[in-house]
């Protein structure tokens, strides 16, 4: 599966990894996953590791769709994608969610998307290249 994620309670944070191509279908299914996790509604934030996604199969109205059913009513959303079309869809994406009231960020470094959350990378167990 292209998207992956983990909850880390204890730093108040959800890691999703997106590696390759992307489609609705996987967004929504980490969605209901990371919704269903016990310790997710004792999150804050939510880190988006998308370096190396494939994103060209998403659309202004997946992005909707997934926004309109996020559960972000008092969490962070950092977005780190890598530059040029995949910045420019996760603008679009961090656009909706900001119109809807999500809090969201897009970053080209994790570094930065690690400081603008407030999240150690080191405990992220990510290369900070490339997922």
């Amino acid at each position: 599966m292209p998207v992956r994620f983990a909850v880390y309670p204890e730093h108040d944070l959800v890691l999703v990894v997106a590696h390759g191509r992307v489609t609705l279908e996987d967004l929504l299914h980490v969605q209901d996953e990371v919704n269903g996790h016990p310790s997710y509604p004792l999150t804050r934030c939510t880190l988006v590791d998308g370096r190396g996604a494939d994103l060209r199969l998403l659309s202004a109205d997946i992005f909707y769709r997934v926004v309109d059913r996020s559960r972000l009513d008092h969490r962070r959303r950092a977005l780190v994608v890598d530059p040029g079309f995949a910045f420019g869809v996760a603008r679009m994406l961090a656009s909706i969610a900001r119109a809807r009231g999500q809090e969201t960020e897009v970053f080209t470094s994790l570094d930065e998307a690690c400081r603008w959350a407030d999240v150690d990378p080191a405990i992220l167990g990510l290369d900070r290249d490339h997922p």
